[in-house]
């Protein structure tokens, strides 16, 4: 991994480690108990979210609307370190590069959009449209599926890069000789 890319994975998983710790993270999932904030389990309908949107009241509304800013940068940092990694797992070419990169955009990409439509389901909490509540339950789903996709091609390309390495150096290394072999004398009689 160039010098770069491990400062770049750094500087991201210290943003995550500080996002979560500063951030409103810990209010939200305290405010949504027992059940878990809507951008890791969506509502499966309008009247849910607009129940729990009016059980955690204006306080809690204005709260998720900051987690949402927050998970800006969360989104941002993820990226860098699910690019990170893969590309350090993946082969150095273009091919390597191109699917690094698409498996890191995809779930930033979703996870805006699923922020984009939780933003409209608290901005019409009284009556939330069912198109947003949906939209939002579907991304989620889209977004969890896209990091585990991006999650399993890393552990194959570590597989995958483990097993060649094992196979380049047996190929290396000098057979050894057959107990049945008789040995050549170098020495003349």
């Amino acid at each position: 991994m160039n010098r770069w890319r491990v400062v770049l994975f750094l500087v991201a998983v210290a943003a995550v480690a500080w996002i979560f710790a500063v951030g409103p993270y810990r209010e939200m999932s305290t405010l949504f108990a027992p059940r878990a904030p809507f951008d890791e389990v969506p509502a499966t309908s309008a009247s849910e979210a607009r129940d729990i949107l009016a059980r955690i009241g204006l306080a809690g509304r204005d709260l998720v609307r900051t987690h949402l800013l927050w998970d800006i940068g969360t989104m941002i940092a993820n990226a860098v370190i699910v690019w990170s990694l893969l590309r350090a797992a993946l082969p150095a070419n273009r091919l390597g590069g191109l699917v690094a990169v698409t498996l890191a955009c995809v779930p930033m990409l979703l996870d805006g959009i699923e922020n984009f439509a939780i933003a409209r389901v608290v901005a019409g909490w009284e009556a939330p449209q069912r198109a947003w509540v949906d939209i939002a339950r579907i991304v989620t789903t889209g977004k969890l599926v896209a990091l585990a996709v991006a999650a399993a091609a890393f552990l194959v390309a570590i597989v995958v890069r483990i097993t060649a390495k094992l196979h380049a150096s047996r190929r290396h290394r000098p057979q050894p000789r057959h107990p049945n072999a008789r040995a050549v004398s170098t020495t003349l009689d």
